[in-house]
């Protein structure tokens, strides 16, 4: 299990594909909404920034959000968290799990 608490640590956790990575602090707030969607339909993913937004605005994310995120974290991050990682929320929503699938 990886514990990570900025963007440079979650890049290469999820490049060495941890199995589970617990997210902590401001970038676990950052990441908190991510916890509301589904796994990307792999047959439907997304690979451009309008088309993430347009993603995560559909399931129930506002465009506002979506795009803070794909500026925080990084377009590839997050389509790599969506598509191989369940996303929940632990500790009071003070911790972002991922779960590789």
């Amino acid at each position: 299990m990886a514990y990570v608490s900025s963007k440079s640590e979650l890049q290469e956790a999820i490049r060495k594909k941890e199995k589970n990575i617990t997210v902590t602090g401001s970038l676990a707030k950052k990441l908190k909404p991510l916890a509301k969607t589904n796994k990307l339909n792999k047959s439907n993913n997304p690979t451009t920034q309008a088309a993430l937004v347009g993603s995560l605005s559909l399931a129930g994310i506002g465009t506002a959000v979506a795009i803070t995120l794909i500026v925080t974290v990084g377009l590839v991050v997050i389509i790599a968290i969506l598509k191989d990682y369940n996303v929940t929320l632990k500790n009071g929503d003070q911790e972002v799990v991922l779960e590789r699938n």
